[in-house]
């Protein structure tokens, strides 16, 4: 069978049933349970799995902050998995990054993702890139992204019709987070936001990948939008 390469950190899924609902959510997580979920000694999925210097890796879900990827530190191999779903010999050499601050004995990231050493704690870094972003500055500020996922109020008319949420990816450093790469945020649609979105605009930029340029400001952490328009993907 073919080595696979398996991206298992995106920032969020585009949803290509827009106008019916993605689910957003904003929970903290925790520590405990996080590291719990990963270091499963009985885990024989291959496909979440990294080999690094002798050591495996588990691959580590989504980050809501993405990680500036350190320098590359050599090659790791993403295990080429049998029809039982279990590791086999040979793989997928991959180049294998440092994580900022953090001990590569315990994390690495590589295709995109974060990977955590079997048996090892969770690095509060990582703990870090879970957390929902908060909406902190004063006045209005405009930024340019990806727009990712849309939770609408539910209606029997076709249509995007406020309040609603969407979600979307900006650089972080346009949110006064330089720290991080892209960072993923939920914004509010209400009915003073204009321009606002249409069908077009879900074709352009959430179906196709092109941009979206809004004019923020913050309300009690929240991010609303002033205005809200897309550009096709170029």
């Amino acid at each position: 069978m073919a080595p696979r390469t398996v991206r298992l950190v995106v920032a969020a899924g585009i949803c290509a049933a827009a106008l019916s609902g993605c689910g957003l959510t904003s929970r903290s997580v925790d520590a405990n349970t996080a590291v719990g979920a990963v270091n499963r000694s009985d885990s024989a999925d291959c496909t979440s799995q990294l080999m690094f210097h002798g050591s495996r890796y588990a691959g580590y879900g989504e980050m809501i902050r993405q990680f500036k990827p350190g320098r590359v530190m050599g090659p790791g191999t993403l295990p080429e998995c049998g029809g039982d779903g279990m590791a086999g010999g040979g793989g997928e050499e991959v180049p294998v990054r440092a994580l900022p601050g953090v001990d590569p004995a315990q994390a690495v990231l590589a295709v995109g993702g974060v990977w955590i050493a079997d048996g090892a704690g969770l690095p509060e870094a990582v703990v870090d890139a879970r957390q929902p972003v908060d909406c902190r500055w004063s006045g209005d500020r405009q930024v340019t992204g990806r727009w990712t996922a849309v939770s609408p109020r539910q209606s029997s008319s076709p249509g995007l019709h406020p309040p609603y949420w969407i979600g979307a990816v900006f650089d972080g450093a346009s949110l006064g987070l330089p720290r991080w790469g892209d960072v993923s945020v939920h914004i509010q649609i209400d009915d003073s936001t204009y321009p606002t979105l249409n069908q077009r605009d879900v074709q352009q930029a959430l179906w196709h990948r092109g941009t979206l340029t809004v004019e923020l400001h913050c309300s009690h952490g929240d991010f609303v939008a002033v205005s809200v328009t897309t550009e096709p993907p170029r």
